[in-house]
Parts: C-alpha cells; structure tokens; sequence
C-alpha cells in the first residue's frame, strides 16, 4: 500500500508508526521539519504545492497537529490553519 503520514517527524507516535509502516508499505512522510522519517518538508496548510504526491494512495494518517505546547509559540490563526484547514484540505 501507498500511505502519506503527515506530521512525520513528530517526535513520538508519527515517527514510530512511519518506521513501522515503512517495513509493510511504501510511506510518504511530509512534515515541515526534517527527520528521517519525513519525505518532503513542506506546510501542511498549503496541501495544494505537495498535491502531486497525493496521487494513488490507499490511506492517509494525519498527524500534522499543534498542540496545547504549541500555545507559547504560535498563534491562533496557526492552529486553525494546521489543525483545521490542513485537514480540511486532505478530506477534500
């Protein structure tokens, strides 16, 4: 199967499960920050300059959130455009 996991370079969960699904599957990982478990580094809420990538997939984890942490750093225009356009984007 073919899976894009957003929010791969997630620091626990994302990476865990890219590794693991990476033994079965072919993972695409996108996230705006490097890791080895993260395919291309982009903005989740821009979905349309990574859409190619979308082609012939069987699933999508979306992990791509900013979370309670993420309240120091970021404003609230961020968590909406991360936590609900971005997802929004993915389902459309």
């Amino acid at each position: 199967m073919k899976l894009l996991l957003t929010g791969s370079s997630g620091p626990k969960v994302a990476a865990t499960v890219a590794t693991h699904l990476a033994q079965f599957h072919a993972v695409f990982g996108v996230n705006n920050s490097s890791s080895p478990t993260t395919s291309m580094m982009a903005d989740i809420a821009r979905v349309w300059e990574w859409q190619p990538h979308l082609r012939d997939l069987n699933a999508v984890i979306h992990f791509a959130a900013l979370l309670a942490p993420h309240r120091e750093t970021h404003s609230a225009e961020d968590f909406r455009r991360t936590n609900v356009d971005a997802t929004r984007y993915l389902l459309g």
